[in-house]
C-alpha cells in the first residue's frame, strides 16, 4: 500500500488500524546488538498480534516510507490517535 492510500484506508475502514513504520535502511543511528534485537522483538510482535487479532484489527506494516526506525501508529474513528516510536 503506498503512504497515499493510508488516508482512504482511515476514512473508510470501521475497525481499528495499527500500523508499524520499519525501516531497517536507516542508517541515522548506529545498531548495537541489542537495537537490533528490539527491531526483530517489535516485527515478531506485530506478526504475532496480526495472526491473532485480524478479524478486530486491520494491521499494516510500512516498510517503505518510514523516517523512523520502527514506529507503531494507532487510528480509530477515522483519526490518528497515538503514535509510539521504538
Amino acid at each position: 500500500t503506498a503512504a497515499k492510500e493510508l488516508p482512504s484506508i482511515v476514512a473508510t475502514v470501521r475497525k481499528p488500524i495499527v500500523k508499524l513504520a520499519i525501516n531497517r535502511h536507516n542508517n541515522k543511528y548506529s545498531y548495537t546488538s541489542s537495537s537490533d534485537e528490539m527491531l526483530m522483538k517489535n516485527m515478531e510482535l506485530f506478526d504475532k498480534l496480526s495472526i491473532r487479532l485480524n478479524n478486530r484489527i486491520l494491521f499494516i506494516k510500512d516498510v517503505t516510507s518510514s523516517e523512523e526506525i520502527c514506529c507503531w501508529s494507532f487510528y480509530g474513528n477515522g483519526q490518528k490517535m497515538a503514535e509510539i516510536c521504538c
